[in-house]
């Protein structure tokens, strides 16, 4: 009877396990890690700057947004969300976050613009980390506000919409703030 029981136990252990691995690659499944030079060619997204240090990823939004149909609605449930989505960090390494739909127009709007969604997700592993999530016509934006991780993004990186790229906001160039007002002053107006 003890040996039937432990044979249960490890079973039980086996299925759990698998389940849990199955789940973990579908999530990842959407997120494919690429470098820059496999993107080559494609035409980019115009960009105003670029980080110095940056992770390329392939991401299939078709199945994103089959998973965010999924999504409850932030203020309909105080229960957290069972949804869990995996996305990449600036470190390069994937990230589960509990996903809420968190709407930000009103719901006629909404209704009028179906194509344009907005999420939030607080991160499994640092809770104190929350993203930001909107998906539209021009593709996905997240922004990632973290105590440990600072400020993060994910924007697109080719006119596509397959090729993304990953990048904390410490890394991106400092811009010169040496402001030089070019305006000299005349006396075109005499004060009487």
């Amino acid at each position: 009877m003890k040996n039937l029981y432990s044979k249960l136990q490890l079973i039980l252990v086996i299925v759990l396990f698998s389940a849990h691995h199955l789940n973990a690659q579908k999530n990842n499944s959407i997120w494919t890690k690429i470098t820059k030079e496999k993107i080559g060619n494609a035409e980019k997204v115009i960009r105003k700057s670029e980080p110095n240090k940056a992770y390329f990823f392939q991401l299939d939004i078709e199945k994103l947004k089959t998973q965010l149909i999924n999504a409850p609605l932030r203020g309909d449930s105080p229960k957290i969300s069972n949804l869990v989505i995996q996305f990449p960090n600036a470190e390069g390494e994937m990230e589960s976050f509990r996903v809420k739909e968190a709407p930000v127009m009103a719901p006629k709007l909404q209704a009028k613009y179906p194509d344009i969604r907005s999420y939030v997700g607080q991160s499994i592993n640092n809770p104190s980390s929350i993203m930001r999530i909107s998906i539209t016509p021009h593709g996905l934006y997240t922004l990632v506000l973290g105590a440990k991780s600072g400020i993060q993004y994910i924007n697109p990186y080719t006119a596509n919409l397959k090729n993304y790229i990953v990048y904390s906001k410490q890394d991106l160039f400092k811009l010169s703030n040496d402001f030089e007002c070019g305006f000299e002053e005349n006396n075109y107006y005499e004060r009487s």
